[in-house]
């Protein structure tokens, strides 16, 4: 199972790209044959990370913060 920052990200990727519940399932069946991102191995969490980045999701950079 992912660690806590890798899920944290995933569910950032996921509402950030505009993913509704059911295509974010979706993706995770057909691409990791999971229901849920807790079923993910490390491994494929980043995976899912790299295609969140090719769907266009760019994550923050480190230390940002918006004042």
């Amino acid at each position: 199972m992912p660690d806590r920052k890798t899920l944290a990200k995933i569910h950032i990727a996921k509402r950030e790209l505009g993913l509704s519940d059911a295509e974010y399932r979706r993706i995770l069946h057909l691409c990791f044959g999971v229901l849920t991102s807790k079923g993910l191995r490390e491994e494929e969490a980043s995976d899912l990370l790299s295609l969140f980045r090719d769907m266009g999701w760019k994550p923050a950079k480190k230390g940002r913060k918006d004042a």
